[in-house]
């Protein structure tokens, strides 16, 4: 009887074991470029898997963009649309219902309370009732008619001091409540987030110390409105892109700790979700390059799941955004 046990035993770590070397095996692949070189923020829609989004961020001459873009993953082809109303970098983004909500940001050197409203199907922008609040950098999420803006900064520069507010607009009204969401148990701006299900993930952020970031792995369940914390992030850092497969997290890039606002890395790290709280964050295949701020994606259209990273921008030795995009297949389903 011992003997089966250990047969069993050994049979389940092996396919625990197997699961994991296909989250870290792959090569990044290149993809079609980006029509311009930035470091702008990505979108998903649950109605829509075959193609992401890409808004505002900061363009190589170092001017904020309003530019969007949609990237038909199936076609390699990227779709121009219309602009943002304000130009913005630091936006809280979240897709819900055909409509893409932004909030946020830093609109010519000032921190807004701006709120805008994307139709998909219209390609019109609309503006909603502004923030409570002046804020960027603050992750946004979406369930069941209400929008959830978690965590972000007033500060319009280093150290990014965080907040950890969550603030509720009801889509059916049109009316925000300040806090009307519990606060996050580790206040972080300019977190690496990402949506699964009714479940908004937050990673890492700035802690208003520059020599150390936050490195907590961080959940909110917005049907219930309650926070959860899994495993600490060992290289904790800011300003990565965050992907879900149907069963791992996917850290990308991002600002390391360090003396300076901007420590660029190609790190890639891997938490299995399937352990959650426990586990462990591990070592995935690096970026091609050092990327702060990447557009991250999960698809299942040209290997059987992939995630993406797109753009982006390097600080060492000058700022420089690029036009890369990049795909790493992981053998895995996307949420």
């Amino acid at each position: 009887m011992k003997r089966k046990f250990a047969v069993y035993g050994l049979i389940i770590a092996m396919l625990v074991l197997g699961g994991l070397q296909s989250a870290l095996a792959g090569t990044w692949t290149p993809a079609t470029n980006l029509p311009i070189a930035v470091a702008g923020y990505s979108v998903q829609c649950a109605d829509d898997p075959g193609s992401f989004y890409v808004l505002g961020g900061v363009r190589n001459t170092g001017t904020t963009s309003n530019r969007v873009f949609r990237y038909d993953i199936a076609a390699a082809r990227w779709e121009r649309l219309e602009n943002m109303p304000k130009a913005g970098r630091g936006i809280g983004l979240a897709c819900y219902e055909g409509k893409i909500y932004v909030a946020g940001g830093l609109v010519t050197m000032t921190i807004t309370k701006g709120f805008y409203i994307y139709d998909i199907a219209s390609d019109t922008w609309s503006k909603g009732a502004n923030l409570p609040d002046y804020v960027w950098g603050a992750a946004l999420g979406a369930w069941n008619g209400k929008l959830y803006l978690v965590g972000g900064s007033r500060w319009g520069g280093a150290p990014y001091t965080p907040e950890s507010r969550v603030d509720v607009y009801s889509i059916a009204s049109g009316k925000w409540t300040a806090g009307g969401g519990t606060e996050m148990p580790f206040a972080a701006s300019f977190p690496a987030s990402t949506q699964v299900g009714a479940t908004l993930y937050v990673v890492g952020g700035a802690s208003g110390d520059l020599d150390q970031n936050v490195n907590q792995t961080q959940r909110y369940d917005m049907s219930q409105d309650t926070w959860e914390i899994g495993p600490e992030f060992s290289s904790a850092r800011m300003l990565g892109g965050l992907a879900a497969t149907d069963s791992h997290l996917y850290m990308l890039g991002g600002d390391l700790n360090g003396g300076d606002a901007f420590n660029p890395t190609n790190l890639v790290d891997v938490l299995d979700l399937s352990a959650w709280p426990e586990g462990a964050w591990v070592a995935g295949t690096p970026l091609p390059a050092n990327n702060l701020a990447p557009a991250t994606a999960c698809s299942e259209f040209l290997t059987g799941g992939e995630i993406w990273d797109a753009g982006g921008m390097d600080v060492t030795p000058l700022w420089v955004q690029t036009e890369a995009v990049y795909y790493l297949p992981v053998e895995e389903g996307c949420p």
